[in-house]
């Protein structure tokens, strides 16, 4: 956990459905922490089944207003569902 830096002033927010333990997860805060260095990071993983782009987009829409204004969100879910593609 990284401690509290008052000269930081954005926040980006990385949620995904990997899981902590892909390595696609670590990369992703690996570049984050390399492209953004002035900004602070919330990482949140979570266990929702993927493909599951509905239930995702729901969830996100629930938690995404408590964060400070002007935070960037970054979603990265999976999309491994039999259906077409579609976009919510």
């Amino acid at each position: 956990m990284d401690s509290f830096d008052a000269s930081k002033s954005e926040l980006i927010h990385y949620w995904t459905d990997l899981g902590t333990e892909s390595i696609e997860f670590t990369l992703a805060q690996a570049q984050l922490y390399r492209n953004f260095p002035k900004f602070n990071i919330a990482f949140s993983p979570s266990r929702l089944k993927k493909g599951n782009v509905m239930a995702q987009s729901i969830v996100f829409r629930q938690f995404k207003d408590y964060f400070p204004a002007g935070t960037i969100h970054i979603c990265n879910t999976s999309f491994v569902s039999a259906q077409s593609r579609r976009f919510i």
